[in-house]
């Protein structure tokens, strides 16, 4: 959907037959608009194909030509399919985004197949960076000269960093440039990091900051991440996954100029990530959603930040404003 303030929301495209059954975590799951858009009239897609009788999911990476405020959703552009997982509708990841670079970053999930994520020849548990900016159906993507493993035999060539679960959104600071991912945790911890090109951010060794393999494998070197916090999942209003949220640079918030804001899907939380004067992160909560309410994402349009949210079978953007 496409939506102004004021105005009947604008159905722009409908993926029901290609996602199948909805399931736990499988559907359409993330957006980018071309970041020269709308010179580039494109809008990148990131969403799971599957069906019941086939009972097998995959993640599809496509581009959409926007023309007439609509998509035209025959000439779709598939540019990334990963392999089919039977019997495994989670994990898919779902962070997508254009860096200052004009690159697109996309966040996949492990699949739980947790041995992948920090495997080279795998795409599972990684961010990718793309060059989509030449598109054809030839060649739906290239590879950029910086990237860490480009050149090596063994290695997928897509790959910017690895050692993720479920990466859940990723943001780029607009005044700096930096990385963020969110990494949904397994039994205990939620992650949030900074993400440096070639870097192994620890799964399955590393939950946040917590180790669960041998010494030897505690003590091999990986990426910790800028913040951590515990989930339980015994009542409603308990932490459970990690939502990537966003970098402030706005007007509305000066005392959070910065400040990476993000929270979590089943207590509402939002939290604010700001810089020590020494070094290191200072983590402080800055509001809790009402009981019954899920979220889901964060967004940011005009440097301001919305807060995507579920209340059963219904939605809601929330614009994030002073007391």
């Amino acid at each position: 959907l496409r939506h102004r303030p004021g105005q009947t929301p604008c159905l722009l495209l409908d993926l029901t037959a290609e996602v199948g059954p909805l399931g736990t975590e499988n559907g359409l799951l993330s957006l980018a608009r071309d970041p020269q858009f709308p010179a580039a009239p494109f809008l990148y897609v990131y969403y799971t194909r599957g069906t019941s009788a086939a009972r097998s999911l995959q993640s599809r990476l496509a581009r959409f030509p926007v023309a007439d405020g609509r998509l035209r959703r025959a000439e779709e552009l598939v540019l990334l399919e990963t392999v089919p997982r039977p019997d495994h509708p989670w994990h898919f990841g779902g962070a997508l985004g254009f860096g200052p670079d004009g690159l697109l970053y996309l966040g996949l999930g492990d699949r739980q197949a947790s041995e992948q994520a920090p495997q080279l020849d795998s795409l599972l548990g990684k961010i990718l960076r793309l060059d989509v900016r030449q598109a054809t159906r030839a060649q739906p993507y290239r590879i950029p000269a910086a990237n860490p493993w480009r050149g090596q035999a063994a290695a997928r060539p897509e790959v910017y960093a690895r050692g993720f679960r479920n990466p859940w959104r990723l943001a780029f600071d607009p005044l700096n440039g930096a990385l963020w991912v969110a990494d949904v945790g397994h039994l205990t911890r939620e992650e949030v990091n900074r993400v440096q090109a070639g870097a192994d951010y620890g799964w399955p060794v590393w939950e946040g900051d917590f180790c669960h393999g041998e010494p030897a494998a505690c003590a091999a070197p990986h990426a910790a991440p800028v913040a951590t916090y515990t989930h339980f999942l015994q009542d409603e209003q308990d932490n459970c996954a990690v939502i990537g949220g966003v970098v402030y640079r706005g007007a509305a918030l000066p005392g959070l100029d910065g400040a990476y804001l993000f929270g979590d899907h089943c207590s509402g939380r939002v939290w604010a990530l700001t810089p020590r004067a020494g070094g290191g992160w200072r983590m402080r909560q800055l509001l809790q959603l009402p009981p019954g309410l899920r979220l889901l994402a964060f967004a940011a349009e005009d440097e301001e930040v919305y807060l995507l949210v579920a209340d059963g079978a219904d939605g809601a953007v929330l614009q994030l404003a002073p007391a």
